[in-house]
């Protein structure tokens, strides 16, 4: 079995995604003190990232929605009328599609091929919070 493993990683103090510069590198435009710095010079590798609480790394699920978009830990879906966030569950050993609770319904589905196909993706957590609300 063979999946690709790819990351996206938030900033949380510039509030965006950082620039990808090579496999499990990303650019930040400051130090991890806080210092600004400019150029391409300033790399960082995913385990530093993992460590650092101003970063949230996102794993890729190995899916793609209905129109192809990959599908990120974060990412915001429209499902068969709901609209939920996509995580890891450990309990689950696997992603799922969680959305708020209401009534005795269940409120996640795991994450499948059948489930991502009939779902579109409409953001993420951190650039359209306001699709949750």
């Amino acid at each position: 079995m063979n999946r690709e493993l790819k990351f996206r990683v938030w900033d949380k103090v510039d509030r965006q995604y950082l620039k990808e510069l090579g496999v499990y590198y990303w650019h930040v435009s400051r130090s991890l003190l806080g210092e600004e710095l400019e150029g391409e010079a300033n790399l960082y590798d995913l385990s530093i990232l993992l460590r650092n609480k101003s970063f949230v790394v996102q794993q890729y699920t190995g899916l793609t929605d209905g129109k192809g978009n990959n599908i990120y830990e974060g990412d915001i879906l429209s499902h068969n009328g709901k609209i939920g966030t996509v995580y890891y569950n450990a309990d689950r050993a696997g992603f799922v599609l969680e959305w708020e609770y209401s009534s005795h319904e269940q409120n996640y589905v795991n994450l499948t091929c059948d489930v991502v196909y009939e779902s579109s993706n409409i953001g993420n957590i951190f650039k359209n919070p306001e699709l949750l609300k």
